[in-house]
């Protein structure tokens, strides 16, 4: 419940700002997005069908990056 949440929240703010732009040619938009709780840790990419990636990647797991966090539970990129 709590990533639909935080989905939804993520969602609605990147959505905000391209709405309120009505001059496309100046302006500015930032933010800052934090969580609330324990980040989720991602998951490690099975590269198991790929014994070239395996090789490349075995000292570090290769991680997706769909929620990218940074320092003080704010989203970075």
């Amino acid at each position: 419940m709590k990533s639909l949440r935080m989905s939804l929240t993520v969602l609605i703010c990147l959505s905000i700002p391209s709405v309120m732009i009505s001059d496309p040619g100046g302006g500015s938009v930032s933010g800052k997005v934090t969580f609330s709780g324990t980040l989720a840790k991602p998951k490690p990419i099975d590269l198991a069908k790929e014994p070239a990636c395996v090789k490349m990647h075995s000292s570090m797991p290769l991680l997706p990056e769909n929620v990218v966090h940074g320092t003080d539970n704010t989203l970075q990129n």
